[in-house]
């Protein structure tokens, strides 16, 4: 009687370091043939495809690993896939590669293959699984985010974290013939660089004027600091900062407001999405420290309210 094949304690640790997955060349070489691989698939190991086992259970590092070797030499993780290896964003399936030297293989549950002109996204080199590089996967995750909002948090992470600058994702956008959201990527990121200020005309277009607001004062002084705000509404003594994308220290802002409240200026400070995605919600806020009652005008995207 032939002894009882099992996986070695050695393929064991090899596979865990890996994130938990084990090629089927590799258990053939240890001595594991078609009948104890038939016995391991209904207990310890569960198939991937293209030859790939899950042994025991198979980290997101693990998925990743597998999914390089199915995609081939001309391949990288684009996308989620790749803002995760570059520590930017959550470790989530499925995986994503695009493969730019031939076919894409057949996608499964856990992973999607594309196939991708090879000038459309630059693959940083030396890095083992491979990727593309930093700002090509931001660009790749705020393309793809759920609504305007999730892509201006993907934008504006990556620059406060100080990841990237907006000169180098300008560049790649410029560089990407098809880029879904570009206008609104081009804005943030122009107005991030100082190049225009792209964030004041969105909130006094769909904010103010949209809304039929009262135009606040641009670029005001604050007499007692000499602070120079975005704007102001001088005889209701409150104050409009404007933060972009572009990195902002919360210590020093909020000794700021602390400071003005103490000279009895209130302080708003909206975002990209409350200029964007939520300009009715922020004109309703504005629009209270006139006493309006009820909402202020109703623009083409105001909700119904009761």
């Amino acid at each position: 009687m032939h002894p009882r094949q099992e996986i070695s304690p050695a393929r064991r640790r090899i596979a865990d370091a890996r994130g938990g997955v084990v090629h089927l060349d590799e258990l053939r070489a240890d001595g594991i043939g078609r009948a104890a691989l038939s016995r391991l698939r209904g207990t310890e190991l569960r198939e991937l495809g293209s030859s790939w086992f899950a042994l025991t259970t198979v980290t997101w590092r693990g998925y990743v690993h597998a999914a390089a070797d199915i995609a081939g030499d001309d391949a990288a993780a684009i996308g989620s896939t790749a803002a995760a290896l570059h520590g930017l964003g959550e470790q989530v399936l499925p995986i994503s590669f695009a493969c730019f030297g031939g076919r894409a293989p057949q996608a499964r549950g856990w992973v999607t293959f594309t196939r991708a002109k090879p000038d459309l996204r630059i693959v940083q080199q030396g890095t083992d699984p491979p990727r593309i590089g930093l700002e090509d996967a931001v660009l790749d995750v705020a393309a793809t985010a759920r609504d305007d909002v999730a892509a201006i948090a993907v934008i504006t992470r990556a620059l406060q974290e100080r990841r990237t600058t907006p000169e180098r994702l300008l560049a790649r956008l410029a560089a990407r013939a098809r880029v879904r959201r570009r206008d609104l990527l081009e804005k943030l990121l122009r107005d991030a660089a100082g190049l225009d200020s792209a964030l004041e005309h969105a909130y006094v277009r769909n904010v103010e004027q949209a809304h039929g607001l009262p135009p606040m004062e641009r670029q005001f002084v604050v007499p007692e600091t000499s602070h120079h705000s975005d704007g102001a509404y001088a005889d209701l003594r409150t104050l409009i900062e404007l933060d972009g994308v572009a990195y902002h220290d919360p210590d020093a802002d909020r000794e700021l407001d602390n400071l003005h409240w103490g000279l009895r200026y209130g302080t708003f400070r909206f975002k990209w999405e409350d200029a964007h995605a939520e300009r009715c919600r922020t004109a309703r806020t504005v629009a209270a420290i006139f006493g309006w009652v009820g909402p202020p005008k109703r623009c083409p995207r105001c909700p119904d309210l009761p």
